[in-house]
């Protein structure tokens, strides 16, 4: 690197030079570095080998991560945040850290999953996480994995859920879903969508799933969605109103 001396200022590049102002006005020339290294090189270098295996391993999290936001896919788009898709590839990737068998770099999802806190990881995830399920309403619910059936108990829907603006009727979905992680499959069953008005009485609503015959690991989720009732049909509100939330994981 030097200084040029002259009358006037050069910026740009003329060959291999690259001349350019400092802050404090100085011009300076320097020669085009070399480029970064080939790929060959970066394959062969053993001080690449911790990138190579984050790159393995992120790159099979992420390749899991979109079979995971198919499990419960007509939730998450009535029900998701503009950051969903990177938060499942992060919650993956911090399954596939519990992998306690196999070295760095050769962890895998499946290997994750079978420990309890990598089970529980998937647990209370949210779609919309501007709008978590405490958020919009009370625990009165409870899952019934005998009977693939959530139970929200004496809800009074005008007092016990939290209402967005324009919305005249709630609706309330639950799923289970058997997902076969190591071979990327799995099967979804939804319960009947009830819809409320804002002035129901109390009651308890009942949000019942079939058993998916597909085997794998079995999780369930939420959804409460908002509508406007408009010139006789429900007119769905953002989904940012909405909220879906994992509520169980089980093997």
């Amino acid at each position: 690197m030097a200084q040029v001396i002259a009358p006037f200022k050069i910026v740009g590049t003329i060959d291999d030079l690259n001349f350019y102002i400092l802050e404090n006005e100085k011009n300076i020339v320097r020669e085009k570095g070399e480029c970064g290294i080939t790929s060959e090189q970066f394959y062969a270098n053993p001080v690449f080998d911790p990138i190579r295996k984050q790159g393995r391993e992120f790159g099979h999290a992420a390749n899991k991560a979109k079979t995971f936001r198919r499990l419960f896919h007509p939730f998450f788009e009535r029900a998701k945040d503009g950051a969903f898709a990177g938060r499942v590839n992060k919650l993956l990737l911090e399954i596939l850290t519990e992998d306690q068998t196999n070295p760095i770099g050769n962890r895998t999802i499946t290997e994750g999953l079978k420990t309890q806190y990598g089970r529980d990881l998937i647990v209370n995830f949210q779609g919309n996480r501007l709008k978590p399920l405490s958020e919009i309403m009370p625990e009165k619910w409870n899952w019934n994995p005998e009977k693939h059936e959530v139970k929200l108990e004496e809800i009074n829907v005008a007092t016990d859920i939290r209402w967005p603006g324009k919305a005249t009727h709630v609706h309330f979905v639950a799923a289970t879903c058997h997902w076969n992680e190591e071979t990327d499959t799995f099967e979804t069953c939804f319960s009947e969508e009830i819809i409320l008005e804002k002035e129901e009485p109390t009651q308890t609503i009942t949000l019942k799933t079939e058993a998916p015959n597909h085997p794998g690991l079995k999780i369930t989720a939420i959804l409460i969605a908002f509508s406007e009732y408009y010139r006789r049909r429900f007119k769905p509100l953002k989904r940012g109103l909405n909220t879906t939330t994992i509520i169980d994981v089980t093997e």
